[in-house]
């Protein structure tokens, strides 16, 4: 049950939607940062009133059950993973398959008219947030979820998805990468970018000094070294050889 104390469903899922893990399912989607950001946006309040309308219909204790059997929640702490790709071998058919029975293609079909974007891309991100949400549940049900305890999760994300919460916590994808707030995204893009370079770069140096500095690594590599250098040394030798009885052949 969520308490003042920690964040309900819409909160969970705002704090794991962030730009990174956005941009990586706008990758897998081939759209650009607007367009998975309004389809994040149309695809979350559906998905989540229908959860709702569910649990409400009787269906709360199998959604409890299937939460605590196969989600944690961690899904949500490596957001940028499961977006970039790991939701493909997740079970977000099988959920949407339970969630919207024989409505799952009018769904799929409404959502990509209202926002005017291909079909086949809203099947996949509609695959790839639905374990998210299950995982939300989780996260916010803290291990204690129960048919009740559904009900009233839902019930409260439902109350703030009509008070517009969705658009709070998933916000605009380019105020949230302008960290600077200079109304220009790619400086800021860049320095991620730069900085994560940088991190990688640093990494390779202390993994090239650990490698370096062990006495048998330099042992083998004196050996190779001048194993090269007399095999160097011989070649040329035989090469002056032969092209010396070349000569005095002419």
């Amino acid at each position: 049950m969520p308490t003042d104390a920690q964040p309900d469903l819409l909160d969970a899922l705002g704090g794991a939607l962030t730009p990174q893990a956005l941009l990586a399912l706008a990758k897998q989607l081939g759209l650009g940062l607007d367009d998975v950001t309004k389809l994040v946006k149309a695809i979350l309040p559906t998905l989540l009133e229908r959860l709702q309308h569910n649990a409400d219909a009787g269906d709360s204790q199998h959604i409890a059950d299937a939460v605590a059997k196969d989600h944690d929640g961690s899904v949500l702490d490596d957001a940028v993973g499961f977006l970039g790709g790991g939701f493909r071998s997740a079970a977000g058919g099988g959920i949407l398959g339970h969630v919207f029975g024989d409505q799952i293609d009018s769904t799929a079909q409404r959502i990509s008219t209202e926002t005017h974007l291909p079909e086949a891309a809203v099947r996949t991100a509609m695959t790839a947030l639905a374990p998210m949400a299950m995982g939300a549940i989780a996260k916010v049900a803290l291990g204690a979820i129960s048919a009740a305890g559904v009900v009233a999760i839902l019930g409260l994300a439902v109350q703030g998805i009509r008070s517009g919460k969705v658009q709070r916590v998933v916000g605009n994808l380019n105020d949230r990468l302008d960290d600077d707030g200079d109304g220009n995204t790619l400086d800021d893009v860049g320095r991620d970018a730069v900085s994560a370079a940088k991190r990688g770069g640093a990494a390779v140096a202390t993994a090239a000094k650990k490698v370096t500095s062990n006495p048998k690594v330099r042992d083998t590599a004196g050996k190779a070294k001048a194993a090269a250098v007399g095999a160097a040394s011989g070649a040329k030798k035989r090469l002056k050889k032969l092209f010396g009885r070349f000569g005095k052949k002419g």
